[in-house]
């Protein structure tokens, strides 16, 4: 009997401990903005929270008929905490939306409905009306978060406030310069170290990171490398900072002077002439990411490489690291 009572008993409790924590919403009271805005923006709000999973808004019944018949819906403090203890809602949200020139702010804060205390308060600014949705979705999402909305480093929600110079909700393209060094891999080197730079053209789609890159290196005496080519790299979040792998292949060739050259040989025209040649280049690519979400991108990367042609018939790779900054 206790247990069929005590199975009642956690059957009754689920649906309140699994309820979300609802918060009345009495939407944005817009200052300086169309009040067209106000319904869409509030119920957007509404949704992408709804859609978190931890709270549940609830909106007043006459928002969407004042916004029917052209008119702004709003409520003083008091009202709305008499509105949220009407609702049961455990919390509730006072928030307004304001233009200055074309610099659009969103200011939010969260109080308890019961003592009337501050909980949470978050604010973001945009530069143009298209970064509504960006700026909606990242306070729902910080909606009772300690972080604030802005440091979330979230590339696919970056507004173009907070990055004027890089919007990451396309596709994008910036130009580049590398430099770095390396070592020459095989036997009978005289001179292996290396040491050079190179532009690159870099398109980031989000989730992977193509690089067209031309590069020319040198070294003591005869040692050279040059190379034309692409890499294709994959960076293991979506964050501000973020290590990555991939590869690449080029096109190029090297050129060395063999570590001992016979001083005797009748072919006195070929004495201390690089032994070269070219072909296709294999490449591994590993590194970290800095400033994603700046104008001005930095990667440090290793990358081991192997040729597909030989030298003297030798086979020869590199090993190389360097230093990109993109803008």
């Amino acid at each position: 009997m206790r247990k069929f009572l005590l199975i009642i008993l956690l059957v009754g409790l689920t649906p309140l401990l699994l309820a979300q924590e609802t918060v009345y919403f009495p939407s944005f009271e817009t200052i300086n903005v169309h009040h067209k805005h106000q319904y869409v923006t509030s119920k957007l709000f509404k949704n992408y929270v709804d859609a978190n999973g931890k709270y549940q808004i609830i909106l007043p019944s006459e928002l969407k008929h004042q916004n029917e018949i052209n008119q702004s819906y709003n409520e003083t403090n008091t009202e709305t905490r008499a509105n949220a203890l009407n609702h049961q809602a455990a919390y509730y949200i006072i928030a307004d939306m304001s233009a200055i020139g074309n610099l659009l702010i969103v200011n939010m804060t969260m109080y308890n409905a019961s003592s009337g205390k501050m909980v949470w308060s978050d604010a973001l600014k945009a530069d143009e009306l298209e970064d509504l949705d960006p700026v909606i979705r990242l306070l729902a999402n910080a909606l009772g978060s300690e972080t604030p909305a802005g440091d979330s480093g979230d590339i696919y929600s970056v507004t173009q406030y907070n990055s004027k110079e890089l919007n990451r909700r396309e596709a994008n393209e910036s130009w580049g310069m590398t430099i770095g060094g390396g070592a020459l891999l095989g036997s009978g080197i005289k001179d292996p170290a290396l040491s050079g730079f190179g532009i690159v053209l870099s398109y980031d789609v989000r989730d992977l990171i193509l690089d067209l890159k031309a590069e020319l290196y040198f070294g003591e005496n005869n040692t050279n490398a040059r190379r034309l080519g692409i890499n294709l790299l994959k960076p293991l979040s979506d964050k501000d900072f973020s290590m990555f792998y991939g590869g690449g292949f080029y096109y190029g060739g090297i050129s060395y002077d063999k570590d001992k050259v016979n001083t005797n040989t009748t072919h006195w025209d070929t004495y201390g002439s690089p032994y070269t040649n070219s072909g296709i280049e294999l490449e591994g690519n590993f590194g970290v990411l800095l400033n994603r979400l700046s104008s001005i991108q930095l990667r440090a990367m290793i990358s081991p490489t192997i040729a597909l042609y030989k030298i003297d018939n030798k086979a020869v790779g590199s090993i190389r690291f360097g230093v990109t900054a993109t803008f």
